[in-house]
């Protein structure tokens, strides 16, 4: 019975802390300029393309009405303007892939408690 709760406590673990990733903010670049306070925030991760097609990826610090900036997790820093993001996406919390994944993850933890369980029928 151990190992059943074990098996269950480790389904909840990995079910509560879910997954996060990368989405992009509706609108059009032009929008950006107006709706940047709104969606980013300084501690959001976020990664902006640019009109050069440079990719920046890093947690902001600042945000003003021309410039975002912050930190990248390697420590570089960063400084866009905000006229020449083309794409901004923010950390977001991902339902679809939690689902999957705590979806997974009790499909594997069941097989492995059903062969456990079958494991000791043999003896």
């Amino acid at each position: 019975m151990d190992l059943v709760k074990a098996v269950i406590a480790a389904w909840v673990i990995v079910s509560l802390v879910g997954c996060t990733s990368m989405q992009p903010l509706p609108g059009d670049p032009v929008q950006y300029r107006y709706s940047m306070h709104r969606h980013v925030t300084p501690g959001r991760d976020v990664r902006v393309t640019t009109t050069g097609g440079s990719i920046h990826e890093f947690r902001v610090r600042t945000l003003t009405n021309d410039h975002v900036s912050g930190r990248s997790f390697d420590g570089t820093e960063h400084q866009v303007e905000i006229a020449t993001i083309t794409k901004l996406e923010t950390l977001q919390f991902d339902r679809a892939r939690t689902i999957a994944l705590g979806a997974t993850v009790g499909a594997i933890l069941l097989t492995v408690l059903v062969v456990g369980w079958l494991g000791r029928q043999d003896r």
